[in-house]
């Protein structure tokens, strides 16, 4: 992870260091690629993308010796979030979209409370998504990094798939919320609407993909389900 993230701070790294990782000078010279092009938008404009996926990368590797260790249903809610909000990728994601659209927010608006709250919320919602439809299929595998297992810990299996649903619903009017408080905060930047815009984008991109996807095998949440859009 150490030398990824020095390959997007910029470091040239030649040459690449022996790694038993699969793919590992083809994933080297991909990030090679993509500092490069971010480096067309200006490297300042491009540090929160670099930061968010550096991020990503080190989350990855907890959620990977988690996993390993079969721990996951024994973290606690904040815990699981905490790593969740990285390894579901949306930040990073949002960051860069952003870059490509040309959507460069000043720091004191992008460091704002509310902003960074904001995707939080996105990341958790789309965590929450994730984890009620791909439930059926990680169970039947043994795949224990699912909140729903953490849930069932302290309550039955039908009370914990009630609390997530309720959650989702709960992160979707708290973005309405934070989205409201944003504007009002800064009326007069013309591109705060197109950044919160990514978010919601992917927010209500994320539960009509997992509706009418087939990759889990999983009807139900469409004929019971009421998880809000945004």
């Amino acid at each position: 992870m150490n030398c990824f993230s020095s390959i997007l701070e910029g470091e040239e790294l030649n040459p690449l260091p022996v790694i038993p990782f699969p793919n590992f000078e083809s994933f080297c010279l991909l990030l090679k690629k993509l500092r490069k092009k971010l480096l067309v938008y200006g490297i300042c404009n491009c540090k929160h993308f670099v930061q968010t996926y550096i991020d990503y990368l080190q989350a990855c590797a907890w959620e990977s010796a988690f996993n390993t260790l079969h721990v996951f249903g024994g973290l606690t809610d904040n815990i699981y979030f905490d790593i969740r909000e990285y390894t579901i990728a949306v930040i990073p994601l949002i960051e860069l979209q952003a870059v490509m659209r040309g959507i460069f927010l000043p720091e004191r608006i992008r460091n704002d409370p509310l902003v960074l709250a904001y995707n939080r919320h996105v990341a958790k919602q789309m965590t929450l998504i994730n984890d009620l439809f791909s439930f059926n299929k990680e169970n039947l595998n043994n795949e224990v990094h699912n909140y729903i297992n953490i849930l069932n810990k302290q309550i039955p299996l039908d009370q914990s798939f009630a609390m997530v649903f309720k959650q989702a619903n709960e992160c979707v009017q708290s973005l309405i919320a934070l989205e409201e408080f944003i504007l009002k905060k800064y009326p007069k930047d013309p591109m705060i609407v197109n950044y919160l815009r990514i978010g919601k984008t992917w927010v209500d991109g994320n539960l009509q993909w997992s509706i009418l996807n087939t990759r889990y095998g999983y009807d139900y949440f469409v004929v019971h389900a009421s998880v809000c859009e945004f």
